[in-house]
């Protein structure tokens, strides 16, 4: 008899624990993102499933320990821009609505949640010149990683951001000075009550401003470098980056008022004579901006070369020539005219 009993007692129990495995439905939590790898301000979805199509079911989601993490009337529920305060294991379960739930599914599967670290930024130029000068504008662009899109930027030089405000990914400065020169980075930020930055901070980017350097070179048409008068010299203003649409000025050292002024850097002396020795300096000009002065070049005429004494002779000497035709020519006209009146005279 108790045998029975006790077989009876465990039999019950069986029936028990099978009625509520039916009872309790399994429900399977999944974590969907739109890349294998969950990022810092990556939006996150959680579904929890269940076999079957039930309605007015409530969902509780658990983190960690926490039982009440979260509770929607849908299956899914998203959390934006995650962050690492958001890493932990997630499951849920559902229950039936009204003033006193009970449970409809048993507690679903953990779910691991992995969120990375700060997005990273990088900080490049527009352009790629080595050199930068006074008066140019240089556009600064700050990317952020896997092209995240609306975000808003912070802007650092030599660590402070109390100059430089752009909410934009690029930073243009205008009309720049040496004031500009320094260490720049940058840093993405989600805007809000709260504002919360989701990127490192760049690495730093090093911005020279230069002052545009002048040299004058002078060069003649003799392989030794010597310059006689009579001689065609070209005198070139070389200008840091070879600026465009400058103005090139050639001064005489001591003077305060250009000798010459040209659009293109190389100014031209022909023919040289003894007074063009002297020293010469220029710089280039646009607007209110400028180069610096060039170093004084002094530029040495000589007296006539045996070539061009030459050529001076040559020139000289075709010139009488034709001083004496000319002449020559006049005396034959004049006494023609005369022996023609002579002539009229006789025959009167």
């Amino acid at each position: 008899m108790q045998a029975f009993g006790l077989h009876l007692f465990l039999w019950l129990i069986a029936v028990t624990l099978s009625v509520k495995e039916e009872a309790c439905r399994k429900a399977t939590l999944t974590l969907k993102t739109r890349r294998k790898t969950v990022k810092f301000t990556d939006n996150v979805t959680l579904d929890c499933s269940i076999n079957g199509t039930f309605t007015g079911l409530t969902y509780h989601w658990h983190k960690d320990h926490q039982t009440d993490w979260g509770e929607s009337r849908e299956n899914t529920i998203t959390i934006p821009f995650v962050t690492e305060s958001d890493s932990g294991q997630y499951r849920c379960a559902a229950y039936t609505s009204g003033p006193y739930p009970v449970a409809f599914s048993c507690q679903s599967n953990a779910v691991k949640l992995s969120i990375q670290g700060l997005l990273t930024a990088t900080l490049m130029r527009r352009d790629q010149r080595e050199s930068v000068y006074i008066g140019e504008d240089v556009t600064l662009v700050c990317s952020i990683e896997n092209s995240y899109t609306g975000w808003k930027y912070r802007w650092f030089k030599d660590g402070y951001s109390d100059r430089y405000k752009s909410n934009e990914h690029t930073l243009t400065i205008s009309s720049l000075n040496t004031s500009d020169s320094g260490e720049y980075q940058c840093a993405a930020y989600r805007d809000g009550p709260y504002p919360v930055f989701v990127s490192t901070a760049s690495k730093a980017l090093t911005l020279s401003v230069h002052e545009r350097k002048a040299e004058l070179q002078i060069t003649s048409s003799h392989t030794d470098g010597r310059i006689f008068e009579g001689d065609e010299v070209h005198l070139s203003c070389n200008v840091d980056g070879d600026p465009v649409m400058w103005k090139f000025e050639l001064y005489k050292t001591g003077n305060e008022t250009p000798y010459r002024v040209e659009m293109k850097k190389k100014f031209t002396i022909s023919p040289v004579t003894l007074s063009h020795s002297r020293g010469y300096r220029c710089r280039a000009v646009k607007g209110h901006l400028h180069s610096r002065f060039s170093d004084p070049v002094q530029l040495h005429v000589l007296g006539l070369s045996l070539e061009n004494k030459i050529r001076l002779a040559i020139s000289g000497l075709v010139l009488v020539v034709l001083l004496i035709i000319v002449a020559e020519c006049l005396w034959i006209k004049a006494h023609s005219t005369f022996r023609s009146n002579e002539a009229g005279c006789t025959t009167g």
